[in-house]
């Protein structure tokens, strides 16, 4: 009973925050005071409480050393006129009609190779992001674009450390869930992309994108070599497993670029690091970036990391194990795994908890490895990124071009691919039982037919 109303208190003030416009900051702010009141009331200790707190923060160094990195990098693609380059390079192909599809197509094609959707969205994101905005295109679609498009990637890319997660709780391999990953995602694939043209027809802006991408490109020396830091991120992927490497490499580039091809001062450069770009004299929508661009969340993290100790140390959650069994005969076992990923990325906040959550908490009523695989990735993994106030969307939406948190309502992809699978285990289970009472019905008319008459 406790433990229940101090998850509807922690959603009530997560709503409260998005009713009143309030960051949601806030809420998780509020809602870590609420979780350490319930911890006090179980151990009655100041001490373990600081601890819980401690581990779960230290869980997420690696998530925190991450957004370093994109920082610098979204900033240094700037200054370098590597985003110049790209987006004048691109928009020679891209239309206002297509231009929301191919955001999709582009940002799912480097999400694969990279492996990481932060990433992606530091790259090709702030790519389309940067020529819709001189497109005029509504940001709340194209953000939705470029959010299902990042995590296209990161849930069935052969270096998604999502992936390769999934793979370690489920005792199976990334080589063997890729191919049962890009087979559920076929139809929720092409169904997302038909959405996506459809709506890049009726939202056409009408404007020349090729003339905007000429102005964003204004008092930058396009050389060849401003195309190397792209080039870094495509390749080092296929040769390092590391994400944080790949985007320190690709960073590292475009800083010599910064002071060999655009003539930058070394202190401007180091402020551009930190501080984001802000040259004079150039265009608004290339600017920004830097590590100070992480800092919110950044604090989102932290936040929502402190829960994690919490969860473990309290059994916060285990309370819901018991009815998972009775929901899996209702509504199948995927059914089950559905509700529980969408509890846990709630309450977790971010993706790496909310997945290991999922399968403590419905993993033992799973018996097939390979199948549990394919559940944590169709449920935990994109769902994380469909809650408002979790890192998984929030810093997508943030580094890819400041799009508004409706954009997840757009995110096609993130429900397509667990509605399909939902909806083909329902069918199945359906089939099973029209089958089973098809053949009782046939058994007892068959002896009905044998009885003396």
């Amino acid at each position: 009973m406790a433990e229940t109303l101090i998850i509807s208190l922690f959603c009530l003030a997560l709503v409260t925050c998005g009713v009143l416009g309030q960051p949601v900051l806030y809420g998780l702010a509020v809602g870590l005071v609420i979780f350490c009141a319930y911890a006090l009331w179980k151990v009655r200790a100041l001490r373990p409480l600081g601890r819980m707190i401690l581990d779960g923060v230290l869980t997420a160094k690696g998530v925190l050393i991450m957004f370093v990195f994109i920082g610098m990098l979204t900033g240094l693609w700037r200054a370098s006129g590597t985003i110049a380059a790209l987006v004048t390079f691109a928009a020679s192909f891209f239309t206002p009609t297509t231009l929301i599809a191919l955001a999709f197509v582009s940002c799912s094609a480097v999400s694969f190779l990279i492996g990481t959707s932060f990433g992606t969205a530091a790259t090709m994101g702030v790519v389309c992001a940067t020529i819709g905005q001189s497109a005029g295109v509504d940001p709340l679609v194209l953000g939705g674009a470029i959010l299902s498009g990042c995590y296209f990637g990161d849930r069935c890319s052969p270096v998604s450390s999502s992936a390769y997660l999934v793979a370690e709780l489920s005792g199976t391999t990334v080589r063997q869930n890729i191919p049962r990953m890009l087979k559920s995602a076929l139809v929720p694939l092409a169904l997302s992309l038909a959405a996506y043209l459809a709506l890049g027809i009726a939202l056409d802006s009408g404007t020349e994108i090729s003339a905007a991408g000429n102005e964003i490109a204004q008092g930058f020396d396009l050389h060849p070599t401003v195309y190397l830091p792209a080039l870094a991120v495509l390749a080092l992927p296929l040769i390092c497993r590391n994400a944080r490497l790949t985007l320190f490499i690709s960073s590292a580039i475009a800083f010599a670029l910064c002071l060999l091809v655009q003539d930058e001062e070394p202190l401007s450069v180091v402020q551009t690091v930190v501080l984001g770009f802000a040259a004079e004299g150039r265009s608004a929508l290339v600017q920004g970036g830097g590590i100070i661009s992480m800092a919110y969340p950044a604090a989102v993290v932290c936040l929502s990391s402190a829960y994690a100790g919490i969860f473990q140390a309290t059994g916060l959650l285990k309370g819901m194990q018991q009815h998972l069994q009775k929901l899996s005969e209702r509504i199948t076992k995927f059914g089950a795994c559905l509700v529980t990923a969408l509890a846990t990325s709630c309450v977790a906040c971010n993706q790496t908890l909310s997945i290991m959550l999922t399968n403590q908490l419905y993993g033992p009523l799973q018996r097939n490895n390979k199948t549990l695989a394919l559940e944590l990735e169709d449920s935990a993994v994109l769902i994380a990124a469909a809650i408002p106030w979790s890192i998984a969307s929030l810093v997508v939406l943030q580094v890819s071009g400041n799009a508004p948190t409706a954009s997840i309502a757009c995110a096609f992809f993130l429900f397509l691919v667990p509605l399909w699978h939902l909806s083909t285990e329902l069918f199945a289970s359906w089939r099973s039982r029209r089958n089973a009472k098809a053949a009782e019905n046939q058994a007892g008319a068959e002896r009905r037919s044998v009885l003396p008459l």
